[in-house]
């Protein structure tokens, strides 16, 4: 089943389009990776200096998004964009992964 990872993270809105551009960089080095299906970035209006951003992907399975995670923390240049991103950081990253399944309809309904 499709894995979908939905990331939060709340951005100090003086770094918000820089945040964006460097989540963009990450993005592109996601779509080549294995079981990658899609992509999706909103960000809020905004409140109180911070942003958030919600970043939502879509992999084939839990396994090729959980294969993606353990090279982040193994890739060099990954781990530069990491830090970048974190020093634009308002509070800590928020991140749960779905399983994208069709509801299972009760059968006495």
């Amino acid at each position: 089943m499709a894995a979908v990872v939905v990331t939060k993270f709340t951005v100090d809105r003086a770094y918000s389009q820089q945040f964006v551009d460097l989540l963009q960089e990450l993005k592109a080095k996601a779509v080549r990776y294995p079981g990658y299906l899609s992509g999706q970035t909103i960000t809020s209006a905004g409140r109180n200096g911070v942003r958030d951003v919600v970043l939502i992907s879509r992999w084939r399975s839990r396994g090729n998004w959980q294969a993606w995670e353990g090279d982040w923390k193994q890739d060099g240049e990954r781990s530069d964009l990491e830090a970048r991103m974190a020093a634009m950081l308002a509070a800590p990253i928020l991140s749960t992964v779905y399983t994208d399944s069709p509801l299972a309809v009760p059968a006495d309904v």
